[in-house]
């Protein structure tokens, strides 16, 4: 999983929504493709939510099992300034390695339980990346992710994922960042295309379908920054660094860290939107270096001016 960004590390609690049994009354799903059949198929079983953890599922008679195989669904989002304050547009994208079609919902609640959200949609074979706005004014929110397809004998199979996000007042509260994005693959856009989800400054970075990357291949992180000291029309002074962690047995331990990365006048480029007082920052950072295992890539944003911090962090794993 990736998580969406707790401030500080802090951890909280469970969220409202899940993935749940299905009644005995189950309709037998069909072989359907991918497409409105089988997301009304589906629907009415992943409305019929009750409470399971993260984790995939099969249907056994009325209520489900573990399932032997984990079909491991990720979690991200991007933020950006709303039309109006102090409202943002937070996209979030859920995303799968899929063996065959599937249905894919949405939910996002308000960490009170109130102000829910849903969007839904279907998916082919192949990487899913089901990615769905909503607007939100800030606070805290519970945000699941199910997914649900045929299992063995015309049952269900179902992946759920959930995690807590804040969303900060990208207006006009303290330093603030966007939860960091890892992409698998990164596209030049024109500078007309900016504003969009996943498009920082000069780049479009197309968010993974899965946190497990080879020794070969490359991670790519990005993040926007708001709310940084400076008098309007002023330039910002900020520094960001990557810290690379390696799960041990027992804890996190250091591995390695890039070499800060300067956003300030004279260096920002594309970087910096003067009209919304947005900074985008980010990397490519090759993993030939990486042993196998599990990382956690934090994100650390500094304003030289204030001396204020704030940092995202997200999982991946090296694998052969």
């Amino acid at each position: 999983m990736i998580g969406l960004g707790y401030p500080g590390g802090r951890r909280t609690r469970r969220a409202v929504w899940a993935l749940a049994a299905l009644t005995a009354a189950s309709p037998t799903l069909g072989q359907d493709s991918a497409g409105p059949a089988l997301e009304a198929r589906l629907a009415a079983p992943l409305d019929r939510a009750a409470t399971l953890p993260p984790g995939s599922y099969v249907m056994r008679g009325p209520s489900f099992e573990p399932a032997a195989e984990h079909m491991p669904v990720i979690l991200q989002a991007d933020m950006t300034r709303a039309a109006s304050a102090p409202n943002a547009r937070v996209t979030v994208v859920a995303g799968a390695e899929l063996t065959q079609p599937a249905v894919a919902k949405l939910r996002v609640v308000g960490a009170s339980g109130s102000g829910a959200f849903e969007a839904s949609g279907s998916a082919t074979p192949g990487p899913m990346r089901l990615t769905r706005d909503f607007l939100l004014p800030p606070g805290e929110y519970d945000v699941t992710a199910a997914i649900g397809l045929r299992g063995s004998g015309g049952s269900l199979s179902a992946s759920v994922e959930r995690t807590r996000f804040v969303v900060p007042d990208l207006w006009n509260g303290p330093l603030a960042v966007s939860p960091l994005v890892l992409g698998d693959a990164a596209a030049a856009v024109r500078p007309d295309e900016g504003g969009r989800a996943f498009v920082f400054g000069p780049t479009a970075l197309r968010p993974v379908s899965s946190v497990r990357f080879t020794q070969q291949g490359a991670l790519r992180v990005a993040l926007r920054i708001f709310n940084w000291k400076g008098e309007r029309g002023e330039q910002p002074d900020l520094k960001v660094e990557y810290l690379f962690y390696q799960q041990r047995p027992r804890r996190l331990a250091f591995f390695n860290k890039t070499r800060p990365q300067e956003l300030r006048a004279g260096s920002l480029a594309d970087a910096f939107e003067a009209a919304s007082r947005m900074v985008t920052a980010g990397m490519t950072i090759p993993l030939v270096s990486f042993p196998f295992g599990d990382f956690e890539v934090r994100a650390r944003v500094t304003d030289k001016r204030s001396g204020a911090t704030a940092e995202r962090q997200a999982r991946f794993t090296v694998s052969p």
